[in-house]
């Protein structure tokens, strides 16, 4: 696999952020590193794009590990960007393209509170870019808790409130993404 060196890294209070371009990162050697459940899950992909790209993201993954094996990971990805983050504690990360945004009749659906809808539906008109940081915080903030087997309800999340955004929520923008990491 191409060095970690070529990728950009961030690190910050704790935590560091790796994000590469996926079309860069070699995928054949991947497969012969993955678990068994790991291959099973490669195969099941339609279009050998989404394969490559998986196979991709988990050869980076485990790179990253075998550097700090005692250290908690999320991922998230994009069509064409992965973002890795790694820490000490658990932690979690989502990624979407800066421009992307979520219509305001979604962000009532996934609003945990008044203090949610309210701050998202402060961005008008028809779609919301405050609504997708609301989304990111709250995928960020279930994939740190770790339990996947669990139904991913975004209501049930709280991640803004009276005092506004929770003290273990980050915003960066990175390489033309938004991502939100919750340490």
């Amino acid at each position: 696999m191409r060095s970690l060196d070529s990728l950009r890294t961030l690190r910050h209070r704790g935590y560091t952020l790796t994000v590469a371009r996926i079309a860069a990162l070699p995928y054949r050697r991947a497969y012969a590193k993955l678990t068994l459940v790991q291959r099973r899950r490669a195969t099941q992909f339609s279009s050998a794009k989404l394969r490559r790209s998986y196979l991709a993201c988990k050869g980076l993954q485990q790179q990253l590990r075998q550097r700090k094996p005692k250290y908690y990971f999320s991922m998230s990805h994009t069509s064409k960007w992965v973002v890795i983050a790694s820490a000490a504690r658990r932690i979690g990360v989502d990624a979407e393209r800066s421009g992307e945004k979520i219509l305001l009749d979604l962000v009532k659906l996934i609003a945990a509170n008044r203090y949610e809808a309210n701050w998202a539906a402060a961005d008008r008109p028809e779609s919301s870019m405050r609504g997708l940081l609301l989304w990111l915080a709250k995928e960020a903030q279930f994939k740190s808790a770790g339990n996947f087997q669990a139904h991913f309800d975004p209501q049930t999340i709280p991640v803004y409130g009276a005092a506004g955004w929770h003290r273990n929520l980050v915003f960066a923008r990175v390489l033309g993404l938004q991502i939100a990491v919750w340490r």
